[in-house]
């Protein structure tokens, strides 16, 4: 780990303006892939008998959620019920504890050598919270694994993770405050954390220290849905909080489906990717973690004619539905390595732009009732678009922003100077030849 951090640390060096690039794009590809397979390992461990084949592939998916698996702490002598409750609760703060070490180590090697080494405080920061970010499904998994209780045949409630443990006894009630202080931590300390940070984006994205402290919160994202990964937090959150309230397998199932076809009824909507294309394997994981999901509610059916056949059926389609992600995002990321190496952007975009330019003279060249008449003549979401344009001419064009309004985050400083977009007159669109022929003022 203490050769991975300074790795991040040069990686994560892009500033705002290559935010947008392919390698990004495959980063992004890499985040929703992860995030996949995290949900395929919370599913693996609801109350359902799976058959071995799948249960054993999804267990192996364990690196992406559960870093105490990875370990091996039983071999240590560590292994104990309680002591794994610690360790799990401790994981954040062992990794803050780890990239202070290699910050702080920074600096002295760069008195000892005279070189510039030391780790800017602001990009160290972001390589933290961003490893957060991407493991807050497993965060909150461990912080909430205390309370998944289900029912034992024996009439107790005890424990999903470790089905010796019985919950409420002494050995259970030992640990409950570790469990409180870690969802207290976590959940609600980092998810508040980032909730304020993304409230205050609006007002002060324009601050270099802002962009680079914060970049993990706004990169994968457009500007104009900069407050995504809210709505990440919230799906990791409530996957989790699903099993400690619901205790049958098919319960357990059907939560998860709900809460991924939430979220993905919210990405059609809004799009929210940075690169558009990204948005559709963020759709289709999603996709698929509804359809296995549906598969495997039928592993908690009661009496169905030749189950093994049918369940033997069934756990093949899953596993080649899990797989399936990996060649839906590889073709797209080739797609966006091979559209950057083909593509002149220079020359596309000022082409583009020169279009758009074209396409905005012909439109103030209009009669005002006339462009408020083909406006008003529109549908709902070409007037929505054409909104969009309006904000984003006021924001990073001209700098204006309404007082309390929050509809984009900008890389400048924004005032409320309703001065700013007044209308002063009347605008005339002529030629070039016509104009040059006009006498000076």
């Amino acid at each position: 780990m203490f050769v991975a951090i300074p790795i991040l640390y040069i990686l994560n060096d892009d500033p705002l303006e290559q935010w947008e690039t392919w390698r990004n794009g495959f980063a992004f590809l890499g985040f929703i892939c992860l995030n996949f397979y995290q949900i395929l390992y919370l599913i693996s461990n609801s109350n359902i008998q799976f058959p071995s084949n799948y249960e054993g592939m999804m267990q192996s998916f364990g690196f992406a959620d559960d870093w105490v698996s990875i370990f091996k702490v039983a071999c240590t002598g560590y292994g104990g019920f309680e002591s794994s409750i610690i360790i799990r609760a401790l994981i954040p703060v062992v990794g803050a504890f780890v990239i202070a070490m290699v910050f702080f180590g920074s600096r002295g090697a760069e008195q000892l050598s005279k070189k510039k080494l030391s780790m800017d405080k602001d990009r160290t920061i972001n390589i933290y919270l961003s490893l957060v970010l991407t493991f807050f499904n497993g965060i909150a998994s461990s912080s909430m694994m205390l309370f998944k209780c289900v029912q034992n045949p024996n009439g107790k409630q005890t424990l999903a993770k470790d089905r010796s443990i019985i919950c409420t006894d002494s050995q259970w009630n030992n640990m409950v405050i570790i469990g409180v202080l870690a969802v207290l931590t976590y959940c609600v300390g980092f998810g508040g954390l980032f909730a304020h940070v993304i409230w205050r984006a609006a007002r002060d994205f324009h601050l270099k220290y802002f962009q680079v402290r914060w970049k993990f919160l706004f990169i994968k994202f457009r500007a104009s849905v900069w407050w995504w990964s809210l709505v990440f937090i919230a799906k990791g959150f409530l996957l989790n909080v699903g099993g400690t309230f619901l205790e049958t397998g098919l319960a357990q199932a059907l939560w998860i489906l709900f809460i991924c076809n939430v979220y993905l009824s919210m990405s059609i909507v809004f799009y929210p990717w940075r690169h558009r294309v990204v948005n559709l394997v963020d759709m289709y994981a999603h996709f698929a973690l509804m359809f296995i999901c549906s598969i495997l509610v039928w592993f908690a059916r009661d009496g169905v004619e030749d189950v093994a056949g049918k369940s033997q059926e069934l756990s093949i389609w899953a596993m080649v539905i899990s797989w399936s992600v990996l060649p839906v995002a590889l073709s797209v990321g080739c797609h966006l390595f091979t559209k950057a190496r083909k593509q002149d952007d220079t020359k596309a975009n000022e082409e583009g732009a020169r279009r758009i330019w074209s396409a905005f003279v012909k439109f103030v060249s209009k009669d005002s009732k006339e462009v408020v008449a083909f406006i008003q003549g529109l549908a709902e979401w070409d007037q929505w678009y054409l909104l969009r344009v309006q904000e984003l001419i006021d924001i990073e064009l001209l700098g204006y922003m309404k007082e309390n309004s929050r509809p984009r985050i900008t890389p400048r400083e924004v005032t409320a100077d309703e001065s700013l977009k007044k209308q002063v007159g009347s605008v005339v669109v002529m030629q070039r030849e016509e104009f040059d022929q006009k006498p000076a003022w």
